[in-house]
């Protein structure tokens, strides 16, 4: 009896927790945002069903594959974080100097390009690892 204890409460819990959305969705006016447009929650619908089939096709791939795919996946993260970065370095620095200065610009938003840069340093570090481990093995 006390095996099926810890499955039954993280079921009720499940629920529960299912339905507090659910809840929240109606109460937020998102049912009429998507009966006004439709084409968005089929949109969602769509996405969704390709994300479980992309992950059930990688849980399939051979442990090989497998990690070369995650290899793929670390490289394209950081540069497209770099990339990011790099926009978001761009427009602070070189986009906004073209417009008129209507409000100050703190400081803090020199900053911001950093974040995604450190997202890219952090997934080239991925990336740098597992290529070595791919290498030694």
């Amino acid at each position: 009896m006390r095996k099926w204890i810890g499955p039954i409460l993280l079921t009720a819990f499940s629920i529960y927790e299912m339905a507090n959305v659910f809840r929240d969705f109606i109460a937020s006016d998102g049912i009429h945002y998507f009966v006004r447009q439709p084409s968005r929650l089929l949109l969602v619908l769509a996405i969704g069903v390709a994300g479980g089939l992309c992950a059930l096709v990688y849980e399939r791939l051979s442990p090989r594959v497998r990690c070369l795919v995650k290899l793929w996946a670390f490289a394209l993260a950081a540069v497209s974080s770099f990339l990011f970065a790099s926009y978001l370095y761009y427009e602070f620095h070189f986009g906004l100097m073209t417009k008129p200065p209507v409000l100050y610009v703190p400081r803090f938003f020199e900053v911001v390009p950093l974040f995604p840069l450190g997202a890219s340093l952090f997934f080239s570090l991925f990336f740098y690892l597992n290529l070595k481990r791919k290498i030694e093995a």
